[in-house]
This record gives structure tokens, C-alpha cells and sequence, in this order.
């Protein structure tokens, strides 16, 4: 069976918007400051700890 990415494409995409459901949204960018500002911290205490020779863990606060 075959099928041209331009006819699958358009039918595919209009089947997932149709039926699919709405998620919310994350609104990541409005959160930007406390994002960046947490991976800076985690980003500091794991390179001192690396540098120290002591274990980093990564993803734990």
C-alpha cells in the first residue's frame, strides 16, 4: 500500500486535530524568570560538586 506524502499528510493532520484532545497550554515563556533561574541554581551546585570531585546529581534539588 502506498500512499503520496502529500495526499497522507493533509489527511492524517485533519484525523489528529479532529479527534485529538485539547490540552492545556504550559505558558513556559510566562515562566521563563523561575525556569532559568532554577537551572542556573542546579547548574552551579552540580559543576561545584564536579570540580570538587564530589558526585553530581543531576535533577535533584
Amino acid at each position: 500500500c502506498y500512499l503520496d506524502s502529500t495526499v497522507a499528510m493533509p489527511l492524517l493532520t485533519a484525523y489528529v486535530l479532529e479527534h485529538a484532545k485539547k490540552r492545556p497550554l504550559k505558558r513556559l515563556y510566562d515562566r521563563r524568570g523561575e525556569i532559568v533561574s532554577t537551572l542556573g541554581k542546579e547548574f552551579r551546585r552540580n559543576y561545584i560538586a564536579w570540580k570538587s570531585g564530589g558526585k553530581y546529581r543531576p535533577g535533584q534539588g
